[in-house]
């Protein structure tokens, strides 16, 4: 369900984290998208980190955004097996570690004989066929979250083969000769 979660909506995996079954609107389609988990040092212990609950990286990271339905649908079967307050928990009902999505993803792309990638990518996938779909890169920075549109086009959204083969056929029919 997380991995779904991040390639269908685009979230960050810390935002993902911080789910509580309240930020999920099922009547709606929604999200609301108003915190994340974070890591930090504990003052005074060495080498000792914590997880944390903070406000999202900006003020346009507070958002709401869509579900769409075989997505919602996977989280609520999730929930009939997850009592707890929040959407994804560890085993002992603490908030899950930011690094079990990618082992989750590294063991999900071993299954399927593929190479694995980091999270993260999932993002990027996400606003490249975003992109290719239709969308603007407004709507696309929106969904993300993103502060400025210029991480969004230059970071985020990437030309796929099939867009770099439709310009050649655009290119080819518009000179016509």
């Amino acid at each position: 369900a997380m991995l779904r979660l991040l390639a269908f909506t685009g979230l960050r995996k810390g935002e993902a984290i911080a789910l509580t079954w309240e930020d999920i609107d099922p009547l709606n389609y929604m999200i609301n998208v108003d915190k994340t988990i974070s890591r930090r040092k504990v003052p005074g212990k060495k080498n000792k980190t914590e997880l944390y609950l903070k406000e999202p990286k900006n003020f346009t990271s507070k958002r709401m955004t869509t579900i769409d339905n075989k997505t919602l649908e996977l989280l609520l079967e999730w929930r009939e097996h997850n009592p707890h307050e929040w959407v994804f928990v560890s085993e002992y009902g603490k908030w899950l570690s930011p690094s079990k999505p990618r082992k989750w993803l590294i063991s999900t792309a071993e299954k399927a004989g593929l190479d694995s990638i980091p999270v993260h990518k999932l993002r990027h996938t996400h606003a490249t066929l975003l992109h290719e779909a239709g969308a603007s890169m407004e709507e696309i920075q929106r969904r993300l979250g993103h502060f400025d549109i210029s991480t969004t086009q230059n970071t985020y959204t990437h030309l796929t083969k099939a867009q770099r083969d439709d310009f050649a056929e655009r290119f080819s029919n518009h000179i016509d000769f």
